[in-house]
């Protein structure tokens, strides 16, 4: 499961990192090997965000940068199948909320500093996860 929330954490720093409209499409691949996760991530405006996430214990550190030069750092918790998020951007945007994973698929509820919601979904198969997400 924590798989499933390092996978949301990185598409919502997407969507902080990138998204300039009232909706925008975030779609992307992450792979897992040992504790660290490799993620790459675009959306519907032609960004695109790569980072890592290391996790040791139930407490995971994030590092992304964008294809506009920003980058998000931040970190996770993990208490049972609930995972709290908060990342800073270089722009000074913040970003929190929750991911809940329920078997192989996790839900997202997010919202940041400048009044979005971010919200949408996380199927994982094996090592490689799929998120979609919806920003308002």
């Amino acid at each position: 499961m924590k798989t499933l929330t390092k996978i949301a954490l990185v598409t919502l720093t997407l969507a902080t990192a990138l998204a300039t409209q009232a909706q925008n499409y975030i779609y992307g691949t992450s792979r897992t090997f040992g504790n660290t996760t490799y993620h790459n991530y675009y959306d519907s405006d032609g960004g695109s965000v790569s980072g890592t996430s290391r996790n040791f214990g139930n407490t995971t550190y994030h590092n992304y940068s964008d294809s506009d030069g920003g980058s998000v750092s931040g970190t996770s918790r993990t208490f049972g199948n609930t995972t709290y998020q908060n990342y800073n951007d270089s722009t000074g945007s913040s970003l929190s909320g929750t991911s809940r994973s329920f078997g192989n698929t996790t839900y997202h509820n997010y919202s940041d500093t400048d009044g979005r919601t971010i919200t949408g979904t996380t199927r994982t198969f094996g090592n490689t996860s799929y998120t979609s997400l919806d920003e308002y």
